[in-house]
């Protein structure tokens, strides 16, 4: 799961760079903290000028089924994602209506929607990310005061297989038996062996 996180942080960073995205985390319930002065590792409360910020959360229950060799699939894997946008006034006699946070949440579909990379690379070394084909299947404009930060859900819907106690282990399908026979041919001496592999 982390692998696959890593590839979307590394996708709207990349996607958003109109936007001067660089605040991409995973979810640990941030707005509300930041707003009650609990943390304050997001330049986006307080701050002059407009900000943005994704919260990639990966939703509960996660529901899992187990395939052959190992290989478990969380089927679905729903995402949410949450689009923190710090504005204070359009300069168009608008002031408070915040249409940006519109135009990030469609680039943020134009990457997102249909993405299902084969790798992700980090620090010089090809990860496989394991993911099917990302699907949006609902938006949601927050409904709490978050003062100068409007906030914008987009919900995406696709499968993840983890290959973490892939099989076979040591070369060895758990379901493979080696079996060495001796197979004695009439009129020879006893020395032809055969190895047979069954699987």
């Amino acid at each position: 799961m982390k692998i696959l996180f890593l590839a979307i942080q590394q996708l709207l960073i990349s996607a958003l760079t109109t936007y001067n995205v660089n605040y991409v985390r995973i979810y640990k319930n941030q707005l509300k903290s930041l707003l009650a002065g609990e943390i304050n590792d997001l330049a986006l409360i307080n701050d002059k000028g407009d900000k943005v910020a994704i919260i990639v959360q990966f939703m509960s229950p996660m529901q899992i089924e187990t395939l052959g060799n190992g290989w478990q699939v969380y089927n679905p894997l729903n995402i949410k994602l949450h689009i923190l946008h710090q504005f204070f006034d359009a300069q168009d006699g608008t002031q408070d209506q915040d249409l940006l946070v519109l135009d990030i949440a469609e680039a943020i579909y134009d990457a997102f929607q249909e993405w299902m990379p084969d790798t992700v690379t980090i620090g010089g070394v090809d990860y496989p990310v394991n993911v099917g084909v990302m699907t949006r299947t609902s938006e949601e404009q927050e409904e709490e005061d978050y003062g100068n930060v409007y906030c914008f859900k987009q919900n995406y819907t696709t499968t993840f297989t983890d290959v973490l106690k892939n099989r076979p282990e040591n070369g060895i399908l758990a379901s493979s038996k080696t079996t060495t026979e001796t197979v004695v041919i009439k009129g020879t001496e006893p020395t032809t062996s055969t190895e047979y592999y069954y699987n």
